[in-house]
């Protein structure tokens, strides 16, 4: 921005994410397995916030939970998020484990999501920016950002 005439924008929305860990299963076998079916995308949609769960090599999930601050900030103790599981996603509570669930919530960070925009896209023909870097958004939040 100090060499050429850019304009550069950076918008929080308000939601926010954490991620939590599906371990893989064991089998009758004594080998591991995935708890859930791998080739599919996994969502709980419930309101104003969901939870993804994508797979990994080793044969466990990656969980996204996406929702409001406010709702984070509601979720003070473990109880508070027991409750809060088993009220929107009660069957991730198995897949998850209930103390796995609450040793990650709380110790795992909460990040935050962003909308940036910025244009132009290059510096004559010397560098450009691509991808996130020149223009990133959150695909779920239909919200003002």
């Amino acid at each position: 921005m100090r060499i050429v005439k850019m304009d550069y924008s950076q918008k929080y929305i308000s939601h926010a994410y954490c991620e939590l860990t599906i371990l893989p299963k064991v089998n009758d076998k004594g080998e591991e397995e995935f708890a859930m079916d791998p080739n599919h995308l996994h969502i709980w949609p419930i309101h104003s916030f969901m939870m993804i769960a994508l797979p990994n090599r080793n044969k466990s999930f990656t969980c996204t939970l996406f929702m409001p601050l406010e709702n984070f900030d509601a979720i003070k103790t473990e109880s508070d998020l027991m409750e809060f599981f088993k009220r929107y996603f009660p069957d991730s509570i198995p897949l998850i484990g209930e103390e796995r669930l609450k040793e990650e919530y709380f110790r795992n960070p909460k990040g935050t999501l962003m909308s940036i925009k910025c244009k132009p896209y290059h510096y004559k023909n010397r560098a450009i920016i691509i991808g996130d870097a020149a223009y990133s958004m959150v695909p779920f939040f239909l919200g003002k950002a």
